[in-house]
């Protein structure tokens, strides 16, 4: 007889079999007995083709593919806060994807474009653990020195950095970390270090333009101004593909003619600071530069031009007080007294309704900005829970009331960041509204009295007003060096 089948339900389902027996049976008794027997089983289940095809299916099946190009796409038009939802939807629903390493780096880099550092130094950290072997890891430490940079943490950026470095890694990238290593350094005041760091990166890289602004930067610190103005003359040359480009090659256009001016190659100051974009952010400190190269040269006419249009650009009380200074010293020399006294009159009002921020006001944001910025680094880490923990629909309600909120807090600590930026600008060029209309005073007085048609006081008095003015250029001049320190460009 056919004993019993050995099949599993596992093994049954495994496969497409089909299974017939005949059986005669013939036994000797008494009498002859004889029997047939039949019997059929047939297994129905996948063909072992259609398993393997299965199988491949779930390896690369259409839906975490069609989510990955998503993401990408959202991420490519740089709408971050949508991408990252999307990234953690196939790490939750697809946790084999073949491509969730790199899937796991686009999620941090979403909440690192969106400022989010703690939620995206974890992120990266934990790919750098999962991952570890992959090609995606080496794109995964270099985000976390991205974001000590941003920190200050430049015992972390080093740490980084030696990981980087070695041979093996994608030279691209290597060139990446000697950047930041070199911004780092000059951040230090390690002007030398940071030069032989950044002289590293070749004229193909992104960061060719950025290295070379700052190489200018060192040089001008450590008093080579040849070598400072071959650098920026190299940023200079570099065909802008981005905004943040164009904005360094103004920027190194700005510092170029500050050396020309310090040099007194006046002529070659003011063609460089001509090139500065209207558009650029460096555009009104331009036509400031280009005022006070028209005071030197005694060119009344370029000096009372670059002051208009300072006036009708400049967007704090402190430039708007400069620029009718440089108005008003033009005016002076022009012998238009009336002119001048109402230009200084005009201003003075400006200054004295105008209140100068405090080292009082500046502690205060400073501390609103850091209340601001834990609570924004708590709004990343609850989307980031929320969507590597709940299912699509929970998630994407959470994560949609989340983001108000993230839009809000983000612009408060923008706005302090900017607040901060103005207040260091203030402090470096050694201009404050006090002193700015203490120059506005004298030029009153000056103008006042001269208009009165006293010969004897005119000529006294303009003698000590050029003298007046010599001390200003002075303080122009002292400016590079100290806008130089400031310097903190990241592409």
């Amino acid at each position: 007889m056919q004993g019993a089948p050995t099949s599993t339900p596992e093994t049954l389902s495994a496969g497409r079999d089909l299974e017939v027996l005949y059986q005669y049976n013939y036994l000797f008794y008494d009498d002859m007995i004889t029997g047939h027997s039949m019997y059929a089983r047939a297994d129905v289940g996948l063909h072992r083709e259609e398993i393997c095809a299965r199988r491949l299916s779930r390896f690369l099946t259409a839906s975490p593919n069609e989510l990955y190009n998503k993401a990408l796409t959202l991420y490519s038009q740089r709408r971050y806060w949508d991408a990252f939802f999307v990234f953690g939807q196939i790490l939750t629903e697809y946790p084999d994807f073949f491509k969730n390493d790199w899937v796991t780096y686009y999620y941090a880099n979403c909440f690192e474009a969106l400022d989010l550092r703690k939620t995206s130094m974890e992120e990266y950290q934990n790919a750098t653990i999962k991952y570890y072997g992959s090609d995606m890891v080496a794109n995964a430490e270099l985000g976390i020195m991205r974001i000590a940079y941003r920190n200050e943490d430049e015992t972390l950026v080093k740490t980084q950095f030696e990981k980087l470095v070695p041979t093996g890694t994608n030279d691209s990238l290597r060139c990446h970390a000697f950047y930041l290593m070199g911004e780092s350094l000059l951040r230090q005041g390690e002007d030398s270090r940071a030069i032989t760091m950044l002289a590293v990166i070749p004229e193909s890289h992104p960061a060719y333009v950025f290295a070379q602004h700052s190489i200018g930067v060192a040089y001008a610190r450590l008093s080579n101004p040849p070598l400072s103005e071959a650098a920026f003359a190299r940023a200079i040359a570099v065909t802008p593909k981005t905004a943040v480009e164009s904005n360094a090659i103004s920027l190194s256009l700005l510092h170029a003619g500050y050396l020309f001016y310090e040099q007194g190659s006046l002529s070659k100051a003011v063609t460089t600071l001509r090139k500065v974009d209207a558009t650029s952010p460096h555009y009104a400190e331009a036509l400031r530069a280009l005022g006070w190269c028209g005071v030197k040269a005694r060119q009344w006419g370029d000096c009372l031009r670059a002051g208009e249009s300072l006036s009708k650009i400049a967007q704090t009380p402190l430039l708007l007080c400069e620029a009718a200074l440089l108005k008003g010293y033009a005016l002076l020399m022009q012998k238009e007294y009336g002119s001048a006294v109402q230009t200084a009159k005009s201003a003075i009002r400006i200054a004295e309704e105008a209140s100068a921020p405090s080292q009082d006001t500046m502690a205060l944001r400073t501390n609103a900005y850091e209340s601001q910025r834990i609570t924004y680094e708590t709004c990343g880490q609850s989307a980031s829970e929320a969507v590597l923990g709940k299912t699509v629909e929970s998630a994407r309600r959470f994560v949609d009331s989340l983001h108000v909120e993230q839009l809000r807090l983000r612009s408060d600590i923008n706005n302090c960041a900017a607040f901060k930026d103005d207040f260091k600008h203030a402090t470096i060029l050694s201009a404050t509204l006090e002193s700015v209309r203490e120059d506005l005073s004298y030029l009153l007085a000056t103008a006042g009295k001269m208009k009165q048609g006293n010969a004897l006081l005119r000529h006294e008095k303009g003698a000590q007003n050029t003298e007046k003015i010599d001390k200003a250029i002075e303080k122009v001049r002292r400016e590079l060096n100290e806008m130089n320190r400031a310097k903190d460009s990241v592409p």
